[in-house]
């Protein structure tokens, strides 16, 4: 016991006692530290996540549009694949479940496109509220027979 408590706290003084290097070309880099006063820190974080956040929108609005190019071309497979990178961004809305959804239902997958059109209404996608009531009516029609 008294060796497992000794070699734990050995353990402990050593890795608080490390100070790492970083070199020009590591892989790895350490975290810049941050004083809670100085402003110009917080405002260079600030702009970094604004960047991000626009670049993500953009990337976002490129894919839709290429989707929906796609989906008015009924390259179904295209549609799914540019909407999957769009979802990517962490950027959506209804009108995006909805077209993956009506991909997935022409290649006659529809439990996937149950899926999106569930999604898409939640989001506010009146498109996506009507395929779902119309796909639940083909599936109750197709069970009849």
């Amino acid at each position: 016991m008294k060796k497992k408590v000794l070699t734990v706290a050995l353990m402990c003084l050593t890795t608080t006692g490390i100070n790492a290097q970083v070199y020009a070309y590591d892989s790895w880099a350490q975290l810049p530290t941050m004083d809670l006063y100085d402003s110009s820190v917080t405002d260079m974080y600030l702009r970094a996540l604004a960047e991000t956040a626009a670049r993500r929108k953009a990337d976002f609005e490129l894919y839709t549009n290429q989707a929906a190019e796609a989906f008015r071309q009924h390259r179904w497979q295209e549609v799914i694949n540019r909407v999957n990178w769009a979802l990517s961004t962490e950027y959506y809305n209804g009108d995006i479940f909805y077209m993956r959804g009506y991909a997935y239902e022409m290649l006659g997958n529809w439990s996937a496109a149950k899926k999106d059109y569930r999604k898409g209404k939640k989001h506010g996608s009146y498109k996506a509220s009507m395929a779902l009531d119309s796909l639940k009516a083909k599936i109750k029609q197709g069970r009849k027979k």
